[in-house]
C-alpha cells in the first residue's frame, strides 16, 4: 500500500503492478509515498510493470508473455 492517510483527502492505496512484481516482496512491493512500483520481474518494466522491458516485447498486462 502506499498513500499518507495523515494528510486532508488522501488515504492508502494499493499498490497496482499488474501481476508483475515479485510475491514474496509484499512490503516492498511500490513506493510507499508514490506508489511506483519497485521490483518488476517477467521482463515487465513501467511505473506499475505495465509494459514489456527495453529490449522484449509481448503483452505485459493481460497474456504476461514478454519475451
Amino acid at each position: 500500500y502506499y498513500g499518507n492517510p495523515m494528510e486532508l483527502g488522501n488515504s492508502c492505496k494499493k499498490c497496482d503492478c499488474n501481476g508483475n512484481s515479485d510475491p514474496n516482496l509484499i512490503f516492498n512491493e511500490c513506493n510507499n509515498v508514490t506508489g511506483q512500483c519497485l521490483n518488476c520481474w517477467g521482463n515487465t518494466s513501467g511505473d506499475n510493470c505495465e509494459r514489456c522491458a527495453p529490449g522484449f516485447y509481448g503483452d505485459a498486462i493481460s497474456a504476461k508473455d514478454c519475451r
